[in-house]
């Protein structure tokens, strides 16, 4: 909770990470296919660290690794430090999905310091919803700009994964589904 992150596509697009004693990390950047989503969730991967062994099976099996590359850390001895890791050149050709940075110090083995892992969705879509007796309110917006976003086919899917009904955004960027559907 707190550290989950949806990042808008665009050049800004950027992750804090949060060091000590450290002045570079080792980035891997790696996307989720649509198709092993669930998979990942079954396996229970998905978003939280994973073990150097879990790495591996996780690269191999259901990740496609993007970008590898390093990132410079800001370093006062002792002190925990915050920077924000500019993604947007590597992330620029990438579709919306989820993606996963790793993040480790240069030199360890990962096997005794497995690299810190941030799940993340990227998306330029921003859905805000309101449930009450007249049904369920959803609002889309644009994330880059906060714009409304009209036109937008929004499908309302059971825990079963069985479709329910479908809402088109209007000029405010606003749908509804029936009440009897939630």
């Amino acid at each position: 909770p707190g550290r989950a992150y949806v990042l808008p596509r665009s050049a800004d697009a950027a992750l804090p990470i949060e060091t000590v004693n450290v002045d570079q990390v080792d980035l891997v950047l790696s996307r989720v296919s649509d198709r092993n989503l669930v998979a990942a969730i079954k396996e229970n991967y998905f978003g939280r660290p994973l073990n150097a062994y879990e790495t591996e099976q996780f690269s191999e099996t259901l990740a496609q690794e993007i970008w590898r590359g390093t990132g410079d850390v800001q370093n006062d001895l002792n002190t925990d430090m915050t920077t924000r890791l500019p993604l947007g050149a590597a992330l620029s050709d990438q579709p919306a999905g989820i993606y996963t940075l790793s993040a480790a110090v240069p030199g360890q083995d990962p096997y005794d310091h497995p690299p810190a892992t941030q799940w993340f969705v990227l998306s330029d879509i921003g859905l805000t919803t309101w449930s009450g007796t007249s049904g369920l309110d959803v609002a889309v917006r644009q994330l880059s700009t906060a714009d409304a976003m009209k036109d937008v086919t929004l499908t309302l899917i059971s825990q079963a994964n069985a479709v329910l009904g479908t809402a088109t955004t209007d000029a405010d960027g606003f749908a509804q589904f029936a009440p009897g559907l939630t």
